[in-house]
């Protein structure tokens, strides 16, 4: 089907450039030059190998199809963020650092110039080969790395979507230094070469980024957390996009969150355990999705789902508060005790994407390249 394509384009852009088929009668001597061209392996012609720039008078639909079979033809390519249409679509929207590490050989390289290209406009890929950093000590290569990532915090400072880091680099403290930057410039982080050891990345989140947690892993030291990052739709959904609806908007005296609805694929993410403020609750499974947009200023983030459960817990026992009157996004209702729940005539629909915190958890200064280009504020009244 490729060839068919392939030889259907080459056929208009001749056409347009105006040739035709011209049968000619060959001379020995050009036949013979022809055939010592030829190699034994195989049935074709000995390959010489192209690029773009050398031939550039094939259509673009033949480099488009080529580096899209690739990746479906090898499996170390099947990654969401390059098969699945909804994730790419949703990266190109937001702000992602790919974190590309190995030895020579390894294949990073391949996998980062596959990501280049499928992401096309707006991505940049840095390198350190370009630099002339080799795998090693990285004190041997300190003003190299300092001009490496002077150059990717411009790409950041230029709310780049989307960033491909092909880097040697294998320290902890190497990587800390990358996932504070991501924080400080509010990019989310994909290790795609990386074994699944999600327990050491489901972190905390820094203020100032929305997310809806699944589990909360302390670094590996939560109860279930091994089991969990190990799960094989955990792996198969890491870096995937997924729709989360949002269905209501709710304030307490500690907290103020969003309500979220879970999809039959986004509950299959979604751990036993954590519907529940005791143990003889038996809630419905993901009634503790939620988004936090604000805390009070002693009050830590995991407070927003302990008090959704307690709105839950109260609905299901018959009690829905008290419905204040009908407002333009949806009705209101006074739940006792300073608590408030908008739930919404039209619910909201946002894509996120399904990945890790990989940083120290602790809040950063976060900039952006231009005024307003990161986050849009909101207001609760």
């Amino acid at each position: 089907a490729l060839c068919k394509d392939l030889m259907e384009e080459m056929r208009k852009v001749l056409r347009r450039k105006g040739f035709r088929r011209v049968k000619k009668r060959m001379s020995s001597k050009e036949l013979k030059k022809l055939k010592g061209g030829r190699k034994e392996k195989g049935l074709g012609v000995e390959n010489r190998g192209f690029s773009r720039k050398s031939q550039t008078f094939l259509p673009k639909i033949f480099f488009r199809k080529m580096s899209s079979s690739g990746a479906k033809d090898k499996p170390e390519l099947q990654f969401p963020f390059l098969q699945d249409e909804e994730t790419v679509a949703t990266l190109q929207e937001c702000k992602t650092l790919f974190i590309l590490r190995g030895l020579p050989g390894s294949g990073k390289s391949t996998l980062a110039r596959v990501i280049v290209d499928r992401y096309r406009d707006g991505t940049k890929m840095v390198s350190a080969d370009t630099y002339k950093i080799t795998p090693g000590a990285r004190g041997a290569f300190t003003e190299e790395y300092k001009q490496l990532d002077e150059d990717l915090a411009a790409y950041c400072r230029r709310d780049v979507r989307v960033l491909v880091l092909d880097d040697t680099n294998h320290e902890r403290e190497r990587l800390e230094q990358l996932f504070e930057m991501a924080d400080q410039y509010q990019y989310q982080v994909v290790l795609p070469r990386e074994k699944i050891e999600l327990v050491s990345y489901f972190g905390k989140r820094p203020p100032g980024v929305l997310h809806c947690t699944t589990k909360f892993c302390d670094y590996g030291k939560a109860a279930g957390a091994d089991e969990y990052a190990q799960q094989d739709v955990v792996k198969k959904s890491y870096c995937k996009a997924f729709t989360l609806t949002i269905s209501a908007l709710f304030v307490t005296p500690k907290t103020t969150g969003a309500r979220v609805e879970l999809s039959e694929q986004e509950l299959a993410l979604w751990p036993n355990d954590v519907d529940k403020l005791s143990p003889s609750d038996s809630l419905s499974r993901g009634s503790r999705a939620h988004i936090t947009l604000g805390c009070a200023g002693d009050v830590e983030a995991v407070q927003t789902g302990v008090d959704l459960l307690e709105i839950v817990k109260q609905e299901k026992g018959g009690n829905r508060g008290e419905e204040v009157g009908e407002l333009s996004r949806g009705k209101l209702y006074s739940l006792g005790s300073g608590r408030w729940m908008l739930n919404l005539a039209k619910k909201m629909e946002v894509r996120a994407i399904f990945t890790g915190y990989y940083g120290k958890g602790k809040a950063v200064p976060t900039r952006g390249g231009r005024k307003g280009g990161a986050f849009q504020s909101c207001t609760i009244i």
